[in-house]
């Protein structure tokens, strides 16, 4: 970057945003200039782009107009957010106000399931009335329905998540913070996409715990079937060690609902936006007698030739819609394409397999076996519908 006040905290964004087929860099720091690099290193003409204020959150990657190229947005100490083209061009409706100053990014998702991206940031309190805001945007820069959500005496310093909570099929805006005192207290807020409070939030950190520069990550951490909750904490102004924190929520894990389910959206931390796994019927398997005690199940989706390089991701739900435990995932070759192994340890072998593939070609093949005993009773075998 160029020489002085030039570094970032955030992470970068990756992705083909020139349209060239290859990735590009780019990076938000604090010498108020968004840096861009090809993929080479060279500098992408135009490049840096110079803000009014410092870019404490990092760039997100999306196209957020739907003309089918990714776009860029991003938000200033200076409380403003920005979606820019490739050129570094604003587009229709932005940039838009913030209340305050942020050192939040931008979360970006589907939250009301129609199809078109919403855009979310958060604040640190004001100045003028010491009160912290949550906003949701639609895409052409307008406010939604139920936002900013404000508290007062609170701080967001992180960018939010967006994620199924409350176990709608909605993803939901999270966003993690503290109290605006001496001994601050770290607390985790969740709405619904129309600014509802969802039961059970907030949840509250320990004492003197609080949440600052943490974006909150949702994953099934223990491979229940359920969402969890993870942040990392620190001790505000007292010393003491930070400690990272998992709340259970009782609410199936569902990857189609995950939009922006962590730091960076995804754990390359690539600051792009991909639409989650959608839910597509591969095959409906009848339910297979596993009232013995549960042994390992395999599932076997042997994929035709042509469908190798897609490399689809599969997931599978129980029979009363809870995700079956995972117990283990391989890849390897197999007759006519790729096959995916996954082992599922748990009660009820899966009645839904879900699918990237859209649609999914009457070709694919789900075979079923378990090394228990008695031997299951069901269908072994079964192709799409």
């Amino acid at each position: 970057m160029d020489p002085g006040y030039a570094f970032s905290i955030r992470p970068a964004a990756v992705g083909d945003v020139a349209g060239d087929g290859r990735p590009e860099v780019f990076v938000g720091a604090q010498d108020r200039k968004l840096y861009a690099w090809d993929s080479q290193g060279g500098r992408l003409p135009g490049f840096p782009l110079v803000f009014s204020g410092r870019l404490m959150g990092g760039p997100a990657l999306a196209d957020f107009d739907g003309d089918g190229a990714l776009e860029i947005g991003l938000t200033t100490e200076r409380a403003q957010v920005w979606l820019l083209e490739a050129d570094g061009t604003a587009l229709p409706g932005w940039p838009q106000q913030t209340c305050c100053i942020t050192n939040a990014g931008l979360a970006v998702g589907d939250l009301d399931g129609d199809g078109v991206l919403e855009v979310a940031t958060a604040t640190i309190n004001s100045e003028q009335d010491f009160t912290a805001r949550v906003y949701v945007w639609n895409r052409d820069g307008s406010l939604r329905p139920g936002w900013p959500q404000a508290l007062l005496a609170f701080g967001f310093s992180a960018t939010p998540t967006l994620a199924d909570v409350d176990g709608d099929g909605l993803a939901d805006v999270i966003a993690g913070g503290g109290t605006a005192s001496f001994s601050p207290t770290g607390r985790i807020y969740a709405w619904r996409h129309d600014g509802t409070l969802i039961p059970g939030f907030p949840i509250g950190l320990p004492g003197g715990q609080s949440i600052e520069l943490s974006a909150i990550t949702a994953d099934d951490l223990d491979l229940d079937g359920s969402l969890d909750l993870l942040v990392g904490s620190h001790y505000g102004l007292t010393s003491g060690p930070g400690q990272v924190h998992a709340f259970p929520l009782n609410v199936p894990y569902d990857p189609t609902a995950l939009h922006w389910p962590t730091e960076g959206h995804d754990y390359q931390r690539t600051s792009r936006y991909t639409p989650p796994p959608r839910k597509v019927v591969v095959a409906m398997v009848p339910a297979l007698n596993l009232d013995h005690p549960p042994g390992i199940v395999t599932v076997q989706v042997t994929l035709p030739a042509d469908l190798t390089e897609l490399a689809p991701e599969f997931f599978l739900t129980g029979v009363h819609g809870r995700p079956v435990r995972l117990a283990g995932r391989s890849v390897g070759p197999g007759s006519g394409g790729r096959l995916r192994l996954v082992q599922f340890d748990g009660p009820e072998l899966a009645s839904l397999l879900r699918s990237t593939l859209d649609p999914v070609p009457s070709s694919v093949r789900l075979d079923i076996s378990a090394a228990t005993q008695p031997p299951l009773h069901g269908f072994t075998s079964v192709t799409t519908r």
